[in-house]
């Protein structure tokens, strides 16, 4: 799999794909079009994500502190578990590459 390659991706719909799992970590090829989390959503996960845009720039928004975070081609940050967001906005394409270490203590382990 080419991590930069977006040609199978149909611009009508974001494409995810598992690239890697285990027990503790979840690593996550993501093309998006344009595509943006809907205003009535917001994330909120138990797991941590690393997330770096590995091709074009995509902006997430973390309401709890009205903070806007441009992420352009190579730029990466931590999300830490916990942490509100949303994605408001990736170019076409925009190629992500995230890493969540899964959640801990769950009644799974």
């Amino acid at each position: 799999m080419n991590l930069l390659d977006s040609q199978d991706c149909s611009p009508d719909q974001e494409v995810c794909t598992v690239v890697w799992e285990d027990e503790t970590l979840r690593i996550e090829k993501i093309v998006s079009f344009g595509q943006v989390t809907p205003p009535e959503q917001v994330y909120c996960q138990c797991e941590a994500e690393w997330v770096s845009v590995l091709q074009g720039r995509g902006i997430l928004y973390f309401p709890d502190t009205d903070t806007k975070v441009v992420l352009a081609s190579g730029e990466h940050m931590m999300i830490p578990p916990g942490k509100r967001h949303r994605v408001i906005y990736t170019s076409k394409p925009c190629i992500w590459l995230c890493v969540f270490e899964k959640c801990r203590g769950t009644e799974d382990e």
